[in-house]
């Protein structure tokens, strides 16, 4: 996946292969001839957060709750733990 800011350039050398790798790129990144970055590897030229500590929570409790829209949520009590209703316990 690559996810390049509008100023961004990522280049790739002669024979270079990236397989599910994620580049994310606001200025440049260089992948060299006969690289291999695959499965996992995250390239990074930024920090598209906040550095201050408030500002940088708000920033990814916001994305938390994108990247979680729309999976089903369990809603406990709060007398009940996850680790009882695994159990088997009545």
């Amino acid at each position: 996946m690559f996810d390049v800011g509008p100023r961004g350039h990522v280049k790739l050398g002669e024979c270079a292969l990236v397989h599910g790798a994620r580049v994310i790129c606001d200025s440049e990144i260089v992948i060299g001839d006969y690289a291999l970055p695959l499965w996992n590897v995250v390239l990074m030229d930024t920090y598209r957060v906040p550095l201050g500590l408030a500002a940088r929570r708000r920033e990814l409790g916001k994305r938390a709750d994108e990247a979680t829209r729309g999976l089903p949520r369990r809603i406990l009590r709060p007398d009940q733990s996850a680790s009882s209703e695994t159990s088997g316990s009545v």
